[in-house]
């Protein structure tokens, strides 16, 4: 399934969700109150901050997804850098963190 994605550039990109690999889970701090996953799209190398905003009244929200950097996911949901290497190093072995 294609997703589109805001890069760190700025441009709107395109990556395939079934691709992902789910990271960390946690709160956005780009975006106050909103949920966070952080997923990485082997492919293309990079991370991604998938966010939810909390529901309305009518129990819709809104999603969004955009590139981050490993420094944003050390700050944000609280990873060592020893702990980014070692989930780049082998992700298929990386244990799902969530601090929700």
């Amino acid at each position: 399934m294609q997703c589109d994605y805001i890069a760190i550039d700025g441009k709107c990109k395109e990556f395939d969700l079934d691709k992902v690999i789910d990271f960390v889970g946690g709160f956005s701090k780009k975006r106050d109150g909103w949920s966070g996953l952080i997923c990485y799209i082997s492919n293309q190398g990079i991370f991604l901050e998938l966010r939810d905003s909390p529901q309305d009244a009518r129990g819709n929200s809104h999603s969004e997804a955009e590139e981050v950097t490993s420094q944003y996911i050390e700050a944000a949901y609280q990873l060592s850098s020893a702990q980014i290497t070692s989930f780049l190093n082998k992700p298929d072995k990386w244990q799902f963190i969530d601090h929700r």
